[in-house]
């Protein structure tokens, strides 16, 4: 028997076959059709045609866990169930356009138990908080932070909703108090527009402020409650308005001086913006004070960053040119922060392992900070060197590839390491990576990738490269010749 497709979840199969192109685009007309076209995409053959059964196999190969939730008492599949396959069908097109594969969310464990979260909450009045703006304590820099993306007319229905003493949506801030700073770690879109809008004009520098909507405007018009404020600067607005705007209470909750891994936790928690923010840019907030953070930031050009020297440059500017429309969102930042969490940790999922390292090195001092800038730098050019034309790319040399770009400057890094000992020279390392990379690549991408094959693969890559060398090996309890050899029968695209 099949089961209609109920209108409460019309929008969401809508937009999942639209992604993904299934059928051509052409909506199913049932669940069990959906359901197995969808199958059907992932390369999957579920061994029934239940819709309970095809769900947990697909949500399964895209690396959620099954819910109670997902499933009535009357085994009809819930739209919960399609609102996370929703979220997950768009982190699986995201992570297959990077180059990256999809992978099972990382574990927010670290947030159990006991801990002190130090957190104060107030709601000050809004004239207060632009004065800390002003005063740079409360800071916005565009430099950590997504970049300023909202349009005039959402400022100014910003500013109207202020005006009609709307209630505004909460803040979350993160104080220091070694510096006294505190830093925006969500609402900066909001920040940013109050900043704006009472922003004072200086002669010779860039016009921040704006205007009002205009009396054409719905409520702004002639005799509606906001036409005396209507097409207005700030500071031209009758008193009462400014009393309004200066007033309005702003929610705020302050961590002060946590763990910056139990702060990223809690932004992830509270990260509820129309888009949601990635990992990269989640730490790109959480540590935008940390000297590490800045240099990796500035390595990979985040930003039109200003580079330390020529040979950062080139070397940023030769990682982001493959990269193409990958390196928005902190590609770049994010692509530097994972070979650190491969080179450095040991298990793990890309976004934990990187948050690991993160924190690991968080109170490293400048001298460290240095080092690794120019170790990356090394293993970039070297690798760069040894896979000529294959560089951070798939096999055929045709996109960027983050999986197999970390392969790469990972195991050249311990490569180094052999090469600097006098075993071995580059050019017989070279010469063999020559010969053995691609079918090892093609090995590889024939399995399913997760945070399991990255680990294994690095163990698998290294140990092959030393074996043929006849280099001591870095990971002696690794079967790598049984790893090489376990295959499997799809190729995941």
């Amino acid at each position: 028997m099949t089961v209609p497709i109920s209108l409460s979840r019309q929008d969401l199969i809508v937009g999942i076959v639209e992604t993904l192109q299934l059928n051509g685009g052409v909506i199913p007309e049932t669940e069990e059709q959906f359901w197995l076209e969808l199958a059907a995409a992932l390369n999957l053959e579920p061994k029934s045609k239940v819709p309970s059964r095809v769900a947990q196999a697909v949500l399964k190969e895209l690396a959620v866990e099954w819910d109670d939730e997902f499933i009535d008492e009357q085994d009809v599949l819930t739209l919960t169930l399609y609102e996370t396959l929703d979220d997950a069908v768009k982190r699986f097109v995201a992570a297959r356009e990077a180059g990256n594969s999809i992978e099972e969310e990382e574990d927010d464990a670290s947030l159990a138990g006991p801990i002190d979260l130090n957190v104060q909450t107030s709601d000050p009045p809004l004239g207060y908080v632009y004065q800390m703006i002003r005063d740079g304590i409360l800071i916005l820099s565009p430099d950590w932070q997504r970049n300023f993306v909202w349009t005039s007319k959402k400022m100014k229905r910003f500013v109207e909703s202020i005006l009609l003493g709307l209630p505004i949506p909460s803040f979350l801030l993160f104080w220091d108090s070694a510096t006294g700073k505190k830093y925006v770690i969500d609402g900066r879109q909001r920040l940013e527009t109050i900043y704006r809008f009472k922003a004072k004009h200086v002669r010779g520098e860039p016009r921040l402020r704006f205007k009002t909507f205009p009396r054409t405007e719905p409520g702004w018009r002639p005799g509606e409650q906001l036409s005396d404020a209507a097409g207005k600067y700030y500071d031209n607005l009758d008193q009462r308005f400014q009393t309004i705007f200066d007033s309005a209470p702003l929610q705020i909750a302050e961590f002060k001086d946590i763990p910056l891994a139990n702060l990223y936790q809690v932004f992830k928690r509270y990260n509820t913006g129309a888009v949601a923010l990635n990992a990269a840019e989640i730490r790109n907030a959480v540590y935008q004070a940390s000297p590490l953070h800045k240099m990796l930031f500035r390595l990979a050009g985040e930003q039109s960053a200003q580079h330390l020297d020529d040979e950062e440059k080139r070397v940023g500017d030769d990682l982001r040119q493959p990269m193409g429309n990958k390196k928005g969102r902190y590609g770049a930042y994010d692509f530097i922060g994972r070979y650190f969490a491969f080179a450095y940790q040991e298990n793990g999922s890309v976004a934990k392992a990187t948050l690991d390292f993160m924190d690991s090195f968080n109170k490293a001092n400048s001298e460290r900070i240095e080092e690794l800038r120019k170790e990356f730098i090394t293993v970039f050019k070297t690798a760069q060197l040894w896979y000529a034309g294959r560089f951070l790319t798939d096999p055929d040399g045709e996109r960027f590839h983050a999986f197999m770009g970390t392969l790469q400057l990972v195991s050249t890094k311990f490569l180094l390491e052999r090469i600097n000992a006098g075993l071995v020279s580059s050019d017989k390392v070279k010469s063999l990576i020559s010969t053995e990379w691609n079918a090892f690549a093609q090995n590889r991408l024939a399995k399913k990738q997760n945070s399991t094959l990255f680990w294994g693969s690095q163990k698998t890559w290294v140990s092959l490269l030393e074996s043929r060398l006849e280099l001591p090996r870095k990971y002696t309890a690794w079967d790598w010749k049984a790893d090489l050899d376990t295959s499997e029968d799809r190729v995941v695209r």
